[in-house]
């Protein structure tokens, strides 16, 4: 997901604000601290352009 982001030339902040989530959120879930659900990952995906 990180590897997508950066693509993007997103930060973390920018990509929490386009899934309204908190950063922290996000890099938790890039350091594999955290999984999201299934709804929040496919949100996540269709942002980052990644194909499930």
């Amino acid at each position: 997901m990180k590897a997508a982001r950066l693509k993007k030339g997103w930060s973390q902040r920018q990509l929490a604000g386009k899934a309204g989530i908190s950063p922290s959120f996000i890099c938790l879930i890039e350091k594999g601290t955290r999984n999201p659900d299934k709804k929040l990952m496919t949100h996540l995906c269709q942002l980052l352009d990644i194909e499930v």
